[in-house]
Order: C-alpha cells, then structure tokens, then sequence
C-alpha cells in the first residue's frame, strides 16, 4: 500500500513540474477516505514536498485537503 501511494504521490509531482510556470499558482486536491493518522500524515507529507518543490521553482501549491469520513457519495461530491 506504502508503494502505491508513494507512486501516486511521484506521479503527481513529476506532472506538476513538467507543466511549471515560474510565479504561478497550481491548486492540489487531496480526498481522504477517513481521518486517520497515516492519511493525514501522508498529505501533510505531500504539502511539505509540495512545499519544498514550490521554493525550487518558484511557484506556488495551494493544498485543499478534505475528509470523506467513508461516505462514497460525499468522496464524490469531494473530487466533484
């Protein structure tokens, strides 16, 4: 499971700087399942490497993490 998410999370940067306009804006969703532990220690994982990729390229990544308390139709209103 680590390696899947740790993929995703590569995933998601590599597209992220290879579109990169140095002084922009990029926007990042993130749609936990359930508040536990290692999901928010994931995402706040990923803001601090969003972060540090952000201060690199001069850019900035604003993070909106949300909750989905195991609720399908609320995961969906979520990414909607």
């Amino acid at each position: 499971m680590k390696k899947i998410i740790s993929a995703i999370v590569a995933l998601a940067m590599l597209l992220c700087v290879a579109a990169v306009a140095e002084g922009a804006t990029y926007k990042v969703g993130v749609c936990n399942y359930v508040d536990h532990a290692s999901l928010n220690q994931i995402v706040d994982n990923l803001q601090a490497q969003l972060d540090a990729l952000g201060e690199e390229l001069g850019v900035t990544f604003e993070v909106d993490s949300q909750n989905g308390n195991a609720d399908n139709s609320v995961i969906q209103q979520i990414i909607a």
